[in-house]
């Protein structure tokens, strides 16, 4: 008889963390475990857990107190997952809030039977509270064969995210306005569920995610813009894999996490000590004019993204993990 794994998502599969880090793994697991998986802690199955079963949580901050019911009484291993930085808070928040919130992640960490974290950043900062965690890249799927970027026509620029994150695009605006407004050999493409706007002439792609790949696969570079807050260094950038996985470089101003992506050999980093908007038109710039860069940097991306991120790699290394968890149960 399989013993039990019971899945805690934060939150239903409309959301690219869940997707990425836990749903694209349940087939993997149903090898090895019988599989439930709630969006919530509020399921009874949680309950029915016992020795040899394991409770993954993904990004879900419980109460100090179940937490430890949970490891000490509920009789099954307790994995946390994580891919930000949950002890810090939105900017706004009370000091309470954040002295609250900041407890429960480090409580979760210590207390946790196994963490796994999306990056060293984050690991790091597990390994400084308590825990001796695991780094499971995040993951993507890849198309079996990544067309190269072109070397003729317009140099197409693209940036596609959440209509709530363009505000990272309205950071860089006037840097990209008077880049495209001076340059007719290139373009801008954003995807996004809502037309942005912005001071300039621009290609817009209403998000479809069955789309995705063609709107990456069409670009020659992608643009991601960062907050370079705590909160953002945490983060390992969904889209950034995503123009790696269809071989496109990126220009990003990203820290912490994202630098474990991102490097000259895979694109163009903007150093956001200085003048932030000169840094990014001089790496548009840098970008527009290096053909040969813009495919070497393309074909690095990939290279990483089939050695790390791949949804078969990351998925084998987690679930061989939750099967050595369970087996010193049993």
């Amino acid at each position: 008889m399989k013993p039990k794994l019971h899945v805690v998502t934060y939150g239903k599969d409309d959301k690219p963390s869940v997707r990425h880090r836990v749903i694209g793994g349940l087939d993997y697991f149903r090898h090895y475990f019988e599989v439930t998986w709630s969006p919530s802690f509020s399921d009874e199955r949680i309950y029915s857990l016992g020795k040899g079963d394991v409770l993954l949580v993904q990004k879900r901050i419980p109460k100090l107190l179940w937490t430890w019911w949970t490891s000490r009484r509920l009789g099954a291993k307790v994995v946390y997952d994580f891919d930000d930085a949950m002890w810090t808070s939105a900017l706004g928040d009370s000091f309470a809030r954040r002295w609250r919130t900041s407890l429960r992640v480090r409580s979760i960490v210590h207390r946790a039977d196994l963490v796994t974290a999306a990056n060293a950043y984050l690991a790091d900062w597990a390994r400084n509270n308590g825990s001796d965690p695991l780094i499971i890249p995040m993951s993507v799927e890849l198309s079996s064969v990544a067309e190269p970027a072109k070397t003729s026509g317009p140099i197409l620029f693209g940036w596609g995210g959440h209509p709530q994150s363009q505000y990272l695009l309205q950071s860089i605006s006037p840097a990209l306005q008077r880049f495209f407004s001076s340059r007719s050999d290139c373009r801008f493409v954003v995807m996004s569920g809502k037309q942005p706007d912005l001071p300039f002439e621009f290609d817009w792609w209403p998000f479809d995610a069955e789309n995705e790949d063609r709107f990456f696969s069409s670009i020659d570079v992608g643009l991601v813009p960062s907050t370079r807050s705590d909160f953002d260094r945490g983060k390992s950038p969904i889209k950034i894999l995503q123009h790696f996985a269809n071989a496109r470089p990126v220009i990003t101003d990203g820290v912490g996490a994202t630098r474990e992506l991102v490097d000259p050999s895979t694109g163009w980093l903007v150093d956001g000590t200085g003048d932030l908007s000169a840094g990014w038109e001089e790496a548009l710039v840098a970008a527009a004019m290096d053909a040969e860069g813009r495919q070497s940097r393309g074909k690095a991306g990939r290279r990483r993204i089939e050695e790390r991120h791949s949804k078969d790699n990351v998925f084998k290394t987690l679930t061989a993990a939750l099967v050595a968890l369970s087996e010193e149960r049993t």
